[in-house]
């Protein structure tokens, strides 16, 4: 199970990415013949694959919080309405309706199941 990872971790992860890719452009750059054109080169698709990588595992976090929102959405409509208080029907009946108290505890008793 992927865990949750903060705005900051997720920051530095795309950041890293991009300063991998600037490196390795400026190996490239200021590094001279074939050594900084190959050194620039595999630092550059080092980057590249680290941000498909950090992409990825976005897309698995989002996916995995989604199961977790449709497993207790699931869960919690399987166990059912919550239970019904009773004292506070009563108390809404009575001044609701304006009913004496016996009434309104007539009424309740008759809508309580068995």
């Amino acid at each position: 199970m992927v865990g949750i990872v903060s705005s900051r971790e997720r920051t530095l992860a795309f950041g890293s990415t991009a300063a991998l890719v600037a490196a390795g452009a400026l190996c490239a750059l200021f590094v001279g013949g074939s050594t900084g054109y190959t050194l620039g080169v595999i630092v550059m698709v080092l980057g590249l694959v680290e941000a498909l990588l950090v992409a990825y595992v976005e897309v698995r976090m989002n996916a995995e919080l989604a199961r977790r929102h449709a497993a207790e959405e699931a869960r919690r409509r399987s166990q059912g309405p919550p239970p019904v208080d009773y004292q506070d029907e009563e108390e809404d009946w009575h001044g609701e309706i304006g009913a004496s108290r016996a009434e309104a505890e007539e009424a309740v008793a008759a809508r309580r199941p068995g």
